[in-house]
């Protein structure tokens, strides 16, 4: 990233005209450090079918239930 030096004239009454002079060097720029790792881990899915093993349709949830509550959204998914 390029580096600048921002001055203002104190005497001058345009505000709208800033000197902005380039300096030479680059500055590095980090982001947030990201505190909990485990956020930016990929979220495991389950392929789940919503229909009948006739006419099948999967669809993805989290694989962060247990199969009593994996069976319990699928069946509501299968009423809508």
């Amino acid at each position: 990233m390029e580096c600048y030096n921002v001055t203002v004239e104190e005497e001058e009454e345009d505000l709208w005209n800033i000197n902005i002079p380039k300096s030479k060097g680059q500055c590095k720029v980090e982001g947030p450090q990201i505190e909990n790792p485990d956020v930016i881990e990929l979220l495991k899915t389950r392929h789940v079918n919503i229909r009948s093993d006739a006419e099948p349709k999967f669809t993805k949830i989290g694989d962060y239930w247990d199969e009593d509550t994996v069976d319990k959204v699928a069946e509501l998914m299968r009423e809508y």
